[in-house]
């Protein structure tokens, strides 16, 4: 009996959150709600089937050397797929602080941070935040295709020839 109303409770949580409802609630209970929604997930609002469904971000790096080569590459690129998502996560904080100038911009060195530490050779690079347009179905039929989209970007110059450490130990030569 105890496990059908526990089940009961996480169901009815779950088909709360999905409406929005979980948000009403107020005083003591509304903690204990929001504990058990961050516990369990029961009160995530389902909102990826949603319109409103936030856009896609990714991190993209132009690297240069001294002796003129360029390369590019992006923070998506993990050492398992697991790893690339969570990277990739990264790039979604910058939604967060890019209403800051500063915090944006410190976000950004700490990007370029890790990618002049995993790449000793390269003396500048350009860190672009884009992210994936998906256009409308009716805008698709005119001819309008998905794309990445420019939203901030800032270009880091080494200042030292010693090379900095990774903060993301993501360097490649390990």
């Amino acid at each position: 009996m105890l496990l059908v109303g526990a089940f009961s409770f996480h169901l009815a949580v779950v088909v709360a959150g999905a409406a929005h409802l979980t948000s009403l609630v107020q005083g003591p209970a509304r903690r204990g709600l929001r504990f058990y929604d961050a516990l369990s997930g029961a009160g995530d609002s389902y909102s990826f089937f949603a319109p409103s469904v936030g856009p896609q971000l990714r991190a993209r790096f132009a690297l240069s050397t001294l002796r003129g080569e360029r390369f590019e590459e992006t923070l998506e690129t993990g050492r398992s797929r697991e790893a690339g998502f969570r990277l990739g996560n990264i790039a979604g904080t910058i939604e967060i602080v890019s209403k800051r100038i500063d915090l944006r911009r410190a976000f950004l060195g700490a990007l370029a941070a890790s990618r002049l530490g995993a790449h000793p050779e390269a003396n500048r690079v350009q860190v672009i935040i884009e992210e994936w347009v998906m256009p409308t179905m009716a805008a698709y039929r005119r001819g309008a295709r998905p794309r990445w989209r420019w939203l901030h970007d800032a270009t880091f110059v080494r200042t030292s020839t010693t090379p900095l450490p990774d903060p993301l130990g993501t360097d490649a030569r390990n």
